[in-house]
This record gives C-alpha cells, sequence and structure tokens, in this order.
C-alpha cells in the first residue's frame, strides 16, 4: 500500500494543496495518516468521496 503526499494528491486532483485539506476537514476525502511530523494519504483512496 502506498502513501501519497500533499502535494501528489493536490496533483491527482488538479487543485491546491490547500484545498487538499479543505475537503479533509469538510469531510469530503478520507482522513490522512499523521506519521510523526508527516501527513499522508493512501495513495488508492486519495480521491473525492
Amino acid at each position: 500500500m502506498q502513501l501519497a503526499k500533499v502535494g501528489d494528491v493536490a496533483k491527482r486532483l488538479c487543485v491546491s494543496e490547500r484545498t487538499v485539506y479543505r475537503l479533509t476537514d469538510m469531510g469530503m476525502m478520507p482522513r490522512p495518516l499523521k506519521i510523526g511530523r508527516a501527513v499522508r494519504w493512501y495513495a488508492t483512496t486519495a480521491s473525492p468521496k
């Protein structure tokens, strides 16, 4: 299972990095994993609900 950085998710969705965080806060994206200070999304679920 691969993990994606916020920039990778933003490119995949054609939105800004800030929009990825906004979509997550609004519940329209799955919550990311926090690994220490790093924030990652599962690459297979990095799309809006």
